[in-house]
């Protein structure tokens, strides 16, 4: 969680007047970003905003100099030692510094804002946690509420108590909610602090509002049962019951006709209809159905693809191969066994690598393989059942090379898609606890780029994404090869080499190996012997380019972090980690203790799917990426 002081001039009619600004404080955090514009008012000239003080001038009281230096310290320890990443919003910050600022007067000192008292009833009263999800998104309304009659409509402090809550207020706020889209358009600024860009307020059904207000009803009955007040406002506005469509009925004879049907040259409605007859049989709601189907967490790499689900744990890990006939078009292997084909493959039939350098290349084969994978591990019914999908990307993925991530799910199969960043991936299957106010950097190799970054309180400070990872070490050994021995070697070859004999730090033991290839000079198959040393010598450049990176990385991180990163160390992931002496070559280099994490091919993909349990916090696609936040 971190804390900063934006200056807002404050607008005036007098232009030899000295400029004066508002002090607008921001907290950001992983899934939090909020903004609120405070009644501090300080003279520009002579603010040192880096300082948070006035600079040395007579031209301010130096009473007054002290209490803004004491009351911004005040504000931001109040902000930190009340933050709840939970229930943090734009009403709980600004009430939290009008606090500081005004300290409330007795008279409402044991009063209980509606708000807090639905956060209570979320936390106490026993209900699932996808039931308590329902009532977050009449909250945020009523903190929207709030701050709208205050900013928007001028009433000063205006805040809904259970103790004195009135019953036109609830019929007031009821009118809020059914016209907020039309607000929205008419105050963008006012909405502004509340990030609703992807999520803008829409036209609600009447039984979406009758949802709402049955919430605030709930809560009143159960405020009064508790003792906490003796206020029954909630009972004088009534709850219309909500409009249903005519029913209909079929008879067991119409039923046993669909049962009986013969959809023989129709074979994509039998799985209907049985889904069909399943419900009628035990009543299961169409909702219900999304129960059967199990979110996935997806490495989807250069290298190869890696599939996550819940309560299972890694069940795919498969080759980022797709082999298929060039005459028909007709998809043939998928994986490793088309990657057997690599290279191998007569005229008509074609294995690529459809993604590259981390990002997709060949749109349309990604999608064909991602839905083969998809249906492995989804079963028969996964075109119905669509699951969600958390996808990991590059940290320096470009927003149109997200978009091509986001599409190819959905096309394959996917009913939802999210993003997360690989080294915050790669950080949470390593088993670090990246929600702690502390620095950790992680370098991440994997098969097209290489990810390194610094991560405190679940988000990315510092990161960059470079595309020199597995696949150019295999073609550093390619071009050593052509150029020391005059011998073509194939892409597989040089990654059985990397693998076995491969080093880019001095070994203890001189290690060779036997390679096959053919001859520049003759054109015919010769056998040579390769030594560890002239391995270490062939991977010089990508491993130079690598470690700038780092170091770059490094020298931009606030010193509090780097000191952090001295004590926990580095963790390396990614295959590209496991070439011989990774580890002890960023040791050395940096002087900070690097450590290479356990099942580090698989780290990305255990992280993707242990984030699975916070699905329901994310938000489609982009926004998901911290790089973004950051930016906005």
């Amino acid at each position: 969680m971190k804390i900063t002081i934006i200056t807002k001039e404050c607008k005036t009619k007098d232009k030899d007047a000295p400029a004066k600004a508002n002090l607008c404080f921001r907290l950001r955090d992983k899934d939090v970003d909020l903004k609120v514009r405070s009644d501090i008012e300080v003279m520009l000239d002579y603010w040192d905003n880096d300082a948070l003080s006035y600079r040395r001038t007579k031209k301010v009281p130096s009473d007054e100099q002290k209490k803004v230096k004491v009351l911004v310290q005040t504000i931001i320890t109040a902000l930190s030692e009340q933050y709840n990443s939970a229930t943090a919003d734009v009403a709980w910050m600004k009430n939290v510094i009008d606090e500081c600022v005004n300290p409330t007067s007795k008279s409402t000192e044991t009063l209980t804002t509606v708000v807090s008292r639905m956060e209570q009833y979320i936390a106490e009263h026993p209900m699932s946690p996808k039931s308590a999800l329902v009532y977050k998104p009449t909250i945020k309304k009523l903190q929207r509420y709030e701050a709208y009659k205050r900013e928007v409509e001028g009433e000063e402090g205006f805040t809904l108590y259970c103790e004195t809550i009135r019953p036109e207020e609830y019929l007031d706020f009821r009118e809020y909610v059914i016209n907020e889209y039309i607000h929205y358009n008419d105050y963008p600024e006012f909405y502004e602090q509340f990030n609703l860009d992807m999520h803008p307020p829409k036209q609600m059904s009447s039984t979406q509002i009758i949802g709402i207000m049955h919430h605030l009803r709930i809560v009143g009955h159960w405020c009064i049962k508790m003792g906490f007040t003796t206020n029954r406002s909630c009972d004088a506005f009534t709850i219309p019951a909500a409009v249903q469509g005519t029913p209909f009925y079929l008879t067991i004879e119409e039923r046993d006709k669909v049962y009986n049907a013969n959809l023989h040259n129709k074979p994509e409605l039998e799985v209907y209809r049985d889904l069909f007859i399943f419900q009628s049989m035990v009543g299961c709601r169409v909702g219900d159905l999304f129960s059967f189907t199990k979110d996935i967490g997806m490495d989807l790499g250069t290298a190869s693809v890696l599939i996550y689900i819940k309560d299972k744990g890694i069940v795919l890990n498969e080759p980022s191969v797709v082999a298929l006939d060039k005459n028909t078009g007709k998809l043939l292997k998928v994986g490793a066994d088309a990657q057997a084909m690599l290279g191998r493959t007569p005229g008509n039939i074609i294995a690529i690598r459809p993604l590259r350098e981390g990002v997709i290349s060949d749109y349309d084969m990604t999608e064909r393989m991602l839905k083969e994978f998809i249906r492995k591990v989804s079963g028969s019914f996964h075109h119905i059942f669509k699951p969600r999908v958390i996808i990991c990307v590059p940290s320096g993925i470009t927003e149109v090379e997200e978009r091509a991530v986001i599409d190819a799910g959905i096309q394959a199969g996917a009913r939802r898609v999210y993003l997360i960043e690989e080294p915050v991936a790669a950080a949470i299957g390593a088993g670090i606890d990246i929600t702690q106010p502390e620095g950790h950097m992680i370098i991440d190799i994997g098969g097209g780029t290489s990810d390194i970054a610094v991560i405190s309180l679940s988000g990315v400070v510092e990161s960059s994404s470079i595309k020199i990872a597995g696949d150019q070490f295999n073609e550093a050994v390619v071009k050593y090869m052509r150029r020391k021995h005059n011998l073509l070697v194939g892409e597989r070859t040089a990654e059985q080499m990397k693998m076995q004999i491969g080093c880019v730090f001095p070994p203890e033991e001189e290690m060779t190996m036997e390679v096959k290839g053919r001859s520049l000079i003759t054109g015919l198959p010769e056998l040579i012997s390769v030594s560890s040393a002239e391995m270490l010598e062939a991977f010089e450049e990508p491993v130079e380019r690598i470690m700038e990176e780092v170091h770059l990385v490094l020298e931009k991180t606030p010193p509090e972090l780097v000191a952090d990163i001295s004590n926990n160390g580095i963790v390396m992931t990614g295959g590209g980690s496991l070439v011989r002496g990774f580890d002890k070559l960023v040791t050395a280099r940096t002087g900070i203790h690097t450590v290479v994490a356990e099942n580090a091919i698989s780290c990305v993909a255990i992280g993707t799917g242990k984030s699975l349990d916070s699905v329901h916090e994310m938000n489609d696609g982009t926004v998901n990426l911290s790089r973004r936040k950051q930016i906005n």
